[in-house]
This record gives structure tokens, sequence and C-alpha cells, in this order.
């Protein structure tokens, strides 16, 4: 395949991609954010910033009737307040309100009305939503984990298929990566590779032994690397340092 022709594939891909996207709208992904950003200042759960006694944050509030009508009206954007104020043009009525400087953007707006059109699907926050182990999804013999046949089922929706496994050289650097950060001494990778490799009689083979390859993922999580790599990530967070930096850099103790 030439390469004009692989990115003629990749535009025909993202294309619909975008398309299918436009029109399924999610409520945790697209709209929650909407209000959130735009809405939850006078609308959220600060009692003390709310106006109106109106939360749009609760599903019970959200779908309430008000003198005017209904917040939302479910399959219908017409009968829907909210989208009644966004798309209004009278200062007086308009939400978010001019002078709260949050304006929504056409965009948005189309989306709040798919939405609506769509029925209103309402979502809980994830964080209020038990988690449930879903069921595996069946697949051929190279899913070795239950992580690898949910990988497999994605990689089959988007038409591809897994890359061949890499051999005993590039995965000895690579769990070193991973889990140290650091490449392996080049005797280091030898020994493990021999070892890994010992059954096949060849080390340019792509099978390894499993029971050494657990042995050396368990070497590596007992080494002070391991525990050094991850720290350091917490150290970033916690903003250590050795000085105080700025203009005179004195020494900080931690």
């Amino acid at each position: 395949m030439t390469r004009f022709s692989q990115l003629f594939l990749c535009i025909l891909t993202l294309t619909g991609t975008q398309s299918a996207c436009a029109q399924d709208v999610q409520f945790t992904r697209d709209v929650r954010p909407i209000l959130s950003n735009s809405c939850f200042q006078c609308h959220g759960p600060d009692e003390n910033s709310r106006q109106a006694e109106l939360r749009l944050d609760q599903r019970a509030s959200l779908f309430s009737s008000r003198d005017g009508g209904a917040i939302i009206v479910p399959g219908n954007p017409q009968l829907s307040l909210l989208l009644q104020r966004v798309r209004s043009h009278d200062s007086d009525v308009i939400m978010p309100p001019e002078d709260a400087n949050k304006p929504l953007t056409d965009d948005q707006k189309q989306i709040l009305e798919r939405w609506i059109r769509q029925g209103a699907p309402w979502e809980e926050h994830w964080s209020f939503i038990p988690p449930r182990r879903p069921r595996v999804p069946a697949t051929q013999a190279w899913a070795a984990t239950s992580i690898d046949a949910f990988v497999l089922q994605r990689l089959r929706a988007s038409g591809l298929s897994p890359s061949p496994q890499a051999g005993p050289y590039t995965l000895v650097r690579r769990v070193y990566l991973d889990l140290t950060g650091l490449q392996p001494e080049p005797d280091e990778a030898e020994q493990w590779v021999y070892r890994l490799t010992e059954q096949s009689g060849s080390n340019e083979s792509q099978s390894i032994d499993e029971r050494v390859w657990q042995e050396l993922i368990t070497h590596l999580l007992q080494s002070p690397a391991y525990g050094e790599r991850w720290a350091r990530r917490w150290l970033d967070l916690a903003r250590y340092a050795d000085t105080n930096g700025y203009e005179k850099d004195r020494d900080r103790s931690m």
C-alpha cells in the first residue's frame, strides 16, 4: 500500500469517527463539562452562591419544573427552559448571564440540544457508581490475560491486529525501562535472555520461559531502582527539592 493510500484511509477513518461522535452525545463526556464550567458556579452544590434555588448538578433539580415550564423536557429541546435561556438574545434572560463571562459556544449549544433531543439520558458521576466486573470478551489464544482480551476486542473494533511478540532482548529492555527507568547492563541482559530462551536453545526465539519471565519481573520489583523510579514521581508531586530555587537558591531542608 502506498503512503498516499495509507493517508487517505486514515483521513476516512478520522472523518467517520468524528461524524459518529458528533451524533453520539454522552452526558458524562459531553454535557456535564459544559454545565460544570458554565453553570455550576451559580447553580451548583455551593448553597452560598446558588441562584434561583436551582441546582443543575443533581438529576432531580435538572429535570424539575418551574413556573415557566420544565428545565429539561427529554426529547423536546423547544420546551426545555435550559435551552431557551441558553439560546436567548435577551440580556436579561440569557444564561449564563453576560457578566459571568462564560458564554457558551455554538457547538456547546448544539451538544445540549442534541442531548435533549436524544432523550436527555442522565449519568451519575463516575465516583458514585460502584465498579462492576465486566464480562471478559471471548478471544483467540493470543490473549494471555483478561486484560489482553479487552485490548484485542478494541483492536478488532478498530480494524487492527496485534503486533507480533517482541524478541527476548527487546522484552528484557522494555521491562527494565518500565519498572526501573534504566537500561539493563549488557551482561545482565545476556544472562536473562539466556535463561528466558534456554529451553528453546536459541536467543533469537520468540518463545520465552514464562516462569523465568515472572522471576525477572519480581527481581526488578524488589530492586532499589524500582523504588527510586516511582518515589521520584511522588517527590515531584510534593515539590521536593534540595534548594529553594529562585534568585538565592538557598539550601532547603526536607
